[in-house]
Formats: structure tokens, sequence, C-alpha cells
């Protein structure tokens, strides 16, 4: 399960009555090395989808929650700090990825 979550109590009104019967063995900040652990094993894992690979091959399977939840992203950077191309580049990636959530190609 991811920290944020957690320390945020995020899913607590998701599950509900239920939180405390859960058998949490771990947090990480990165989905990805989630992903290691559930290959392996280990357990589940609960994270936005679309930051591992869920194909075929990989052994994992994305399954959504019911009913469906949603949490706020916040990106921020030092004020009037140049930025470098790296960080250009992600932000017009993650411009992209915003803009095609909101106004999806027909």
């Amino acid at each position: 399960m991811p920290q944020g979550v957690l320390a945020r109590r995020d899913l607590s009104g998701w599950f509900g009555r239920n939180v405390k019967s859960l058998n949490i063995v771990g947090t990480m900040n990165l989905m990805h090395n989630a992903s290691c652990f559930v290959q392996e094993g280990y357990g589940c894992a609960i994270g936005p989808a679309g930051l591992v690979s869920d194909s075929p091959d990989s052994g994992l399977t994305f399954r959504p929650l019911d009913p469906p939840m949603s949490t706020q992203l916040a990106i921020a950077w030092k004020k009037n700090q140049p930025l470098t191309p790296a960080v250009n580049a992600f932000l017009n990636a993650l411009r992209e990825v915003v803009q095609s959530r909101i106004a999806p190609e027909a």
C-alpha cells in the first residue's frame, strides 16, 4: 500500500469498518517496487492504474476498486527557478496526459 494513503487515510472511507481487518504487511513509495513483491507472490498491491505493466507476460493483473476511488495530485516546484530540459520534458508529457484525460480523442 502506498505510504501516503495510510498517512492521509485516503482509503479509510472506502474500506469502512473493514480497514482494521486488513493485513497490511508493508508500504511503498514506488509502485514498481511493490509490483516486484507481487510478482514474487508476497501479496497484492494497491496503487494507481498505469504505473506498472499489466501485460499478459508481466504476471500482474489490474483490478479497479469498486466503487471507484480517486485522489488529488499536486506538482510543485521552486518559484523563479530555471527549469532543466528534463523537467520541461516531464511537464510537457504531464500536460499531454492531463489534456488527454480532460478531452479524450474521438
